[in-house]
C-alpha cells in the first residue's frame, strides 16, 4: 500500500515538472522577443520612452503654439462650408425632417388640449428651420458657426495639453537634448552648461548612457508619432479636436521650420527619474524571465529522463469504474481533459506576462492557473494509461463496446417513431441529431480510422437520406426567400408551387394568399385615393354653384335702381338657392353621421307596401307631369317588418327621385316588392338617359352621380344615403346594369326585425 502511494506521489511530482516544463516554453518567446538585450538602451522598450518623451518636446518645447496664436489661424474654407450646409441633406430635405420630428409632438398637444405646449413645439420647430434657412441663404452665417466650433475644439485642446505637461515634466528629467532651429538658428535645450563647458563636452559618448542625432520636421509629423504611450488624453486622431488641432496648427508648425540636434541620458541620472525606474523594473523583468525559462527547460529534461528510467510510472492508477465506460466517451474525455491543460498553460503564460509588466505584484493567477494544468495533464496522463491498458492493450475495438452503439439502440425506436411523424419539429429535431451524429461519427473516424466502414454504412444508411431532405427542404426555402423578395421589390411574379415538402407548400400557398391580399388592397387604396380626389372636386362644385348664386344675387341687390319685381324676382333666386345649399349640407351632413354609426334607428312595425305606396304618392304629380310609365307590382298586399319607417322612406325617396332626373324619356319604370326566402326584395328598373360607367360600386359613395357631365342639379348623395340607411338596418343594396338598363334591389331581413 505504501509503495502505491509513494508510487502516486512521484506520478504527481513527474506531471507537475511536466507542467512546469511546458510552462516555461511559452516564455521563452517573452525572453527572445523582449529579454533578450543585457543593455537597456538597445531595446525596444527604451526606443519606445524616447520617441514617447520626443512626441512631448515637441508640443512643449519644439513646436509650442499660444492659444491666441491658434485662435488667429482659423480659417474656413468654401468646402467645409458647402458640408457643414449639406450635411443632413439639401434644404427641403432638412426642413421635411425637422416638420415631421415635432408633427407628433405638436398633434399630440393639440388631442391633450395644451395649447402653451403646441405652440411651444410650433416656435421650436419655426426656430430650426429659421437656422437651417439661413445656412443656405448665407456663407458668413455658416462660417461663424464652423469658426465658434473650432475655437470650442481648440480650446479643449489646450486643456488637454495643460494636464499632459505634468507628464513632460516627470520624463524630462530623465533626457538631455540640445536642438537647434535650422530656419532661425533658436536653440532649445536643457543644459546648463558652466563655465568652459560647451555642448559637446556634455553631450558625447563618454558621459552619457545613450546618445543619438535627432532630426524633427512638421512636415513629416513627427511629433504626432510618439502620443501614445501612458496619457489617455494624448490619443490622437480619436476625436474631431486633434483633427482641428491639426488642420490649424499645421501650418504655424511648418512656418516655426525644422530642428535638428541630439537627444542622450546622462551617466548621473536622477535615481528617481522615470527612465531609471523603467530601467530597474526591465533588469528585474529579465532575471524573472530568465530564471523561470532556464527552471523550465530543467523540469522539462528531468521528467523526459524520469519516464525513461521510470516507465512503470504510469501505472500506479488503476479505477475500476473506468473499466464500465465505452472507448468512445473515454477518448471524449481524454480530449477534453487535454484540452483544458492547455488552457491552463496558456493562462500561465498570459498571466505571467501581465504580472511582469505590473511589477510583480501578485502572482495568484499564475499559480491557479498553473494548478489547473497541473490538475489537468495529470488526468490526460491518468486517462491515456487506462485507455491503452483496459480498452486497447491485447483486445479488439467492436462496435458493441462503443456508447454510439448503446445510444443506436436505445433511441431506434424513438427514431422509427419520429421518422413516421410528420410534423415539421419532428422532421427538424431528426434531422439535426443525424447530421450532428454524422459530425462526431466523422472526428471519431479521424482518431480511429478503424471504425470507418461502420461509419460509411450509417452514412449511406441513415446520413445520405437526411442530408437529401435537408437540401431539397433548404432549396424550397430559398425559392420562399427569392418569391418573397420579387414581391417585397414589387415585381408581378406568378403564384409559387412547392411539391416537395407539405409544410413548405402549406406556407407557399399562405404567402400567394397574403400577395394577392396585399394586390387587392393596393388596388382598394388607389381607388380610394381616386374616389377621395373625386368628392373634394365634386364637393367643391356642388356647394360652390349655389353660394355664387346667392353672392352674385346678394350683390346685384345692393343696386338702388333696381325696380320691385327685380328685387322680388333676384330674392326668390337667392331663396331658392339657400334651399338648395341647405338640402346639399344636409344630405352631407346626415351621409356622414350615417356612415359613422351615429344614428339612433326608432323600429317599428311598418307595412312596406303601403310605406312604398306613400313614396310614389309624394311624386304622383312628378310622375303624371313626366314622360315615364311606371309599373308598380306587388306580391303580397302587406309585407310587414320592423323598421325606422322615416329613414326607410327617405331610401324610396331618393330611389325615386334619381328615377326621375336619370331615366330616359318616354320609358319604363318597374317597381317591384314581393317576399322571398324570408327577405322583402324591392327592385327599382328603369332606362338610363346617361351612360354609365362599369365602376358600379363607386355609385355608393358620396358626390358621386351617374350623370358624369353634371347636367342635372342632384348632390350624389342619394345612393350613398340608400346604402347607409340599409347597412343600418342589417340589409343588402345592390346595383346591376345591362346596357343602359338600371336596376337596384334592396333586400331586408323581415323575420328578424320581427323578432326584435
Amino acid at each position: 500500500m505504501a509503495t502505491k502511494s509513494r508510487g502516486k506521489v512521484l506520478f504527481l511530482v513527474w506531471t507537475l515538472l511536466i507542467t512546469i516544463g511546458l510552462s516555461g516554453i511559452t516564455s521563452l518567446d517573452i525572453w527572445f522577443n523582449r529579454y533578450l538585450q543585457t543593455d537597456y538602451y538597445k531595446t525596444a522598450i527604451f526606443q519606445n520612452r524616447m520617441n514617447y518623451f520626443i512626441g512631448l518636446l515637441s508640443d512643449y518645447e519644439l513646436y509650442s503654439v499660444p492659444l491666441e496664436e491658434a485662435k488667429k489661424n482659423i480659417t474656413v474654407t468654401q468646402e467645409e462650408i458647402n458640408d457643414y450646409r449639406y450635411y443632413y441633406g439639401d434644404l427641403n430635405e432638412q426642413i421635411q425632417n425637422i416638420k415631421s420630428q415635432y408633427e407628433e409632438q405638436i398633434q399630440t398637444a393639440k388631442e391633450t388640449g395644451s395649447n402653451e405646449a403646441e405652440q411651444l413645439y410650433i416656435e421650436e420647430r419655426d426656430k430650426k428651420i429659421s437656422d437651417i434657412t439661413k445656412n443656405f441663404q448665407s456663407d458668413e452665417y455658416v462660417e461663424a458657426k464652423i469658426e465658434k466650433e473650432k475655437l470650442r475644439q481648440l480650446d479643449e485642446y489646450y486643456q488637454e495639453l495643460q494636464y499632459g505637461e505634468y507628464d513632460y515634466k516627470d520624463w524630462a528629467d530623465s533626457f538631455q537634448y540640445y536642438f537647434k532651429n535650422k530656419k532661425t538658428g533658436e536653440i532649445v535645450t536643457n543644459l546648463n552648461p558652466s563655465t568652459g563647458e560647451t555642448v559637446e563636452s556634455m553631450l558625447n559618448q563618454k558621459n552619457t548612457k545613450f546618445l543619438q542625432d535627432i532630426h524633427v520636421d512638421p512636415k513629416d509629423e513627427w511629433e504626432h508619432q510618439y502620443i501614445s504611450l501612458d496619457s489617455p488624453w494624448y490619443e490622437f486622431g480619436s476625436s474631431d479636436t486633434v483633427a482641428t488641432e491639426v488642420s490649424i496648427l499645421n501650418g504655424i508648425k511648418k512656418n516655426i521650420g525644422s530642428f535638428e540636434g541630439q537627444i542622450a541620458v546622462p551617466d548621473n541620472l536622477n535615481a528617481d527619474s522615470m527612465l531609471n525606474k523603467d530601467e530597474e523594473n526591465y533588469k528585474i523583468q529579465q532575471k524573472q524571465v530568465i530564471w523561470f525559462s532556464v527552471i523550465s527547460i530543467i523540469s522539462l529534461a528531468v521528467s523526459c529522463f524520469f519516464l525513461l528510467t521510470r516507465r512503470s510510472i504510469l501505472k500506479q492508477w488503476e479505477w475500476s469504474f473506468y473499466k464500465k465506460v465505452p472507448i468512445d466517451i473515454g477518448v471524449i474525455l481524454l480530449l477534453i481533459s487535454i484540452i483544458v491543460a492547455i488552457i491552463g498553460l496558456w493562462g500561465v503564460y498570459d498571466q505571467f506576462e501581465i504580472q511582469l509588466y505590473n511589477e510583480g505584484e501578485s502572482w495568484k493567477d499564475v499559480i491557479l492557473f498553473g494548478c489547473l494544468a497541473w490538475l489537468f495533464i495529470s488526468l490526460s496522463f491518468v486517462q491515456i494509461s487506462l485507455l491503452y491498458k483496459d480498452k486497447l492493450k491485447g483486445q479488439k475495438l467492436t462496435w458493441a463496446n462503443t456508447f454510439i452503439n448503446t445510444c443506436f439502440k436505445a433511441m431506434k425506436r424513438p427514431f422509427i417513431l419520429l421518422f413516421s411523424s410528420r410534423t415539421p419539429l419532428t422532421k427538424l429535431i431528426l434531422c439535426l441529431v443525424i447530421v450532428f451524429g454524422l459530425g462526431i461519427g466523422l472526428l471519431l473516424t479521424i482518431m480511429i480510422p478503424i471504425i470507418a466502414p461502420l461509419y460509411l454504412v450509417v452514412l449511406i444508411i441513415i446520413g445520405i437520406p437526411a442530408i437529401n431532405y435537408l437540401v431539397k427542404t433548404t432549396n424550397s426555402l430559398n425559392e420562399l426567400v427569392v418569391y418573397t423578395n420579387d414581391i417585397m421589390s414589387g415585381q408581378k411574379v406568378s403564384d409559387l408551387a412547392i411539391k416537395n415538402s407539405s409544410e413548405l407548400a402549406t406556407l407557399a400557398d399562405n404567402i400567394n394568399t397574403l400577395k394577392n391580399g396585399v394586390i387587392i388592397s393596393q388596388n382598394a387604396q388607389a381607388k380610394s385615393e381616386r374616389l377621395k380626389t373625386e368628392l373634394i372636386t365634386n364637393v367643391s362644385h356642388d356647394l360652390r354653384t349655389p353660394l355664387t348664386s346667392i353672392i352674385n344675387y346678394t350683390e346685384l341687390l345692393k343696386n338702388k335702381n333696381l325696380s320691385e319685381e327685380e328685387k322680388e324676382g333676384y330674392v326668390a333666386i337667392i331663396d331658392r338657392k339657400s334651399q338648395r345649399l341647405k338640402v346639399l349640407i344636409d344630405d352631407l351632413f346626415e351621409v356622414s353621421k350615417m356612415v359613422s354609426g351615429n344614428v339612433e334607428l326608432k323600429k317599428e312595425k311598418v307595412d312596406l307596401v303601403q310605406l312604398l305606396q306613400q313614396a310614389l304618392g309624394e311624386y304622383d304629380e312628378n310622375i303624371r307631369a313626366s314622360t315615364l310609365d311606371f309599373r308598380v307590382t306587388k306580391q303580397e298586399p302587406s309585407i310587414y317588418a320592423v323598421v325606422d319607417g322615416q329613414k326607410l322612406w327617405r331610401v324610396f325617396d331618393n330611389l325615386i327621385g334619381n328615377i326621375l332626373k336619370y331615366s330616359l324619356e318616354h320609358s319604363r319604370v318597374y317597381i317591384s316588392i314581393k317576399l322571398e326566402k324570408e327577405q322583402a326584395i324591392l327592385q327599382f328598373k328603369n332606362i338610363s338617359k346617361y351612360e354609365l360607367d362599369d365602376n358600379l360600386d363607386e355609385l355608393y359613395e358620396r358626390f358621386k352621380r351617374g350623370d358624369t357631365s353634371r347636367h342635372t342639379d342632384g348632390s350624389g348623395l342619394g345612393l350613398a344615403i340608400a346604402k347607409s340607411i340599409i347597412d343600418l338596418h342589417e340589409g343588402m343594396i345592390t346595383i346591376d346594369t345591362d346596357g343602359d338598363l338600371f336596376k337596384v334591389t334592396l333586400a331586408l331581413n323581415v323575420n328578424d326585425m320581427q323578432q326584435n
